[in-house]
């Protein structure tokens, strides 16, 4: 069963973009992940990744983007688009440990005018630090908008 996780309404604000905010849970950081994104904020974007040990494959990518400055480099490219996008995040499954949480998503992403642009599922990786969750790795895969999913397990 698939539970609305949330549509994006947390915002980080200007002072935490000047040090880097607090999370104090995966959740916490995941939101001000998607926020960051549909705000085109480099800055908050910057905020939610961990300094060291990052990795992130977007969809459709060549190669598997390591370290804090390659994964900062494409998103500050991405958030330099036009069109700001209407994400909807539906969270299907969450593994969370002590100091690491796994959360696979589903990305919803609309139009202007409402219309469903295209799915894309994500693998977001969460790592407690010190005093903060940050975000390790995410993983975004497109998919068809008109397949069906495979009745048996493909690996």
């Amino acid at each position: 069963m698939y539970v609305n996780y949330f549509r994006i309404g947390y915002r980080v604000s200007a002072t935490d973009q000047q040090t880097k905010p607090i999370f104090a849970s995966a959740v916490d950081c995941e939101r001000a992940f998607y926020a960051a994104f549909i705000e085109r904020s480099f800055e908050s974007m910057r905020g939610v990744w961990a300094d060291e040990h990052v990795s992130c494959i977007h969809p459709g990518s060549r190669d598997v983007l390591r370290g804090n400055e390659a994964v900062l480099a494409a998103w500050k490219s991405i958030l330099e688009m036009d069109e700001v996008p209407d994400i909807r995040v539906v969270l299907l499954e969450r593994e969370s440990g002590r100091d690491l949480t796994t959360h696979l998503v589903r990305e919803e992403i609309y139009s202007q005018d409402g219309v469903i642009r295209a799915v894309a599922y994500a693998t977001n990786i969460f790592r407690r630090e010190a005093d903060s969750w940050r975000m390790v790795g995410h993983h975004g895969s497109v998919a068809s908008l008109t397949a069906k999913s495979p009745s048996r397990s493909l690996h």
